[in-house]
């Protein structure tokens, strides 16, 4: 990539050696509760390739709580750093092989559906998907142009390792599809025994997009059946459009369904999210979310107002 003369500007598409942090603070302020602003988290990552094939790739952070406010950023003892400290991915990665295949092994993120950067979206949060799905395995995968396909085996839940959040188990993910210039359509696939609850999920369900520029449609839709003493069926629906105002400007609108047991009746909820994102300049953005959460007969529950500011160095 470093061939192609003035495709990347100043940027290298092929270090050796990269790095990067980040630092966010989080206020809430809630109508009915104590306000609270306070430090939510500081990373670093890092990046290494030290072959034609092989690279290493690593993230730490130190993960906030709202407990702890920025008065108290100095009260902390040394034997409660582990509480905070979280190594969320650590893996060795071989890349480079026919029709863009790679195999990598140590800590990652596990594949399944959008991992869009809401982590409180409804098929995130319910089937920890989250920030903190991240498991110990192997995978392999091939991303030529245009097809996909990617395995994962792995184990989760390992309490001696910092910051480990999921509960004990093993498994496997697959993740197949294609992706076209106008549109994507993928199948996620998850196969999981959770030791530590004594209960057996299965979860599957396609994701797609469509690009109509200016205006993007991403959808996805999952089932989720678990096996214990009393099984239950699990449905997921989600769908977002986004549109580009103006250069800079982009608004969108999103729907969630959750049913976490259909055999159970008027249990399901719905979520409506506005958005706005505005990139004023090269580095900062800044965006606002607008939620309503409803009932299954869509009495509100809960309205939510985010908002946040970028830089980006």
């Amino acid at each position: 990539m470093n061939d192609i003369k003035d495709r990347f500007g100043s940027i290298d598409p092929e270090p050796t050696i990269d790095f990067g942090a980040d630092v966010r603070a989080l206020g809430i302020f809630p109508n009915d509760g104590d306000s609270s602003i306070f430090p939510m988290q500081a990373e670093v990552y890092g990046y290494a390739r030290v072959d034609e094939h092989v690279c290493f790739y690593a993230a730490c952070v130190l993960q906030g709580r709202r407990q702890r406010t920025f008065d108290d950023l100095g009260g902390v003892e040394e034997d409660e750093i582990i509480d905070y400290f979280t190594v969320r991915e650590a893996f060795v990665n071989y890349d480079r092989l026919p029709y863009r295949g790679y195999v990598r092994a140590g800590r990652f993120n596990k594949n399944f559906g959008w991992r869009i950067p809401d982590h409180t979206a409804f098929q995130r949060d319910a089937l920890e998907l989250d920030q903190y799905a991240q498991v110990f395995g192997v995978e392999a995968g091939s991303n030529p142009n245009y097809p996909y396909a990617n395995v994962q085996l792995f184990a989760q839940g390992l309490d001696s390792w910092p910051g480990a959040q999921q509960p004990g188990g093993f498994g496997a993910t697959a993740n197949f599809g294609v992706r076209e210039l106008g549109w994507q359509l993928g199948l996620s696939v998850e196969a999981l025994q959770v030791t530590e609850l004594d209960e057996f999920r299965f979860t599957s369900g396609p994701s797609w997009a469509l690009n109509l520029f200016p205006v993007v449609y991403l959808g996805e839709v999952d089932v989720r059946a678990t096996r214990e003493d009393s099984a239950r069926v699990s449905f997921f629906s989600y769908h977002e459009v986004n549109a580009l105002i103006v250069l800079g400007l982009n608004a969108g609108a999103r729907y969630e369904w959750l049913d976490i047991d259909i055999s159970t009746q008027d249990d399901h909820r719905h979520r409506f999210t506005t958005s706005l994102e505005w990139n004023v300049y090269s580095g900062t953005q800044v965006a606002a979310n607008y939620r309503w959460n409803f009932d299954s007969d869509f009495s509100a529950t809960q309205r939510d107002l985010l908002v946040w500011v970028h830089w980006f160095l």
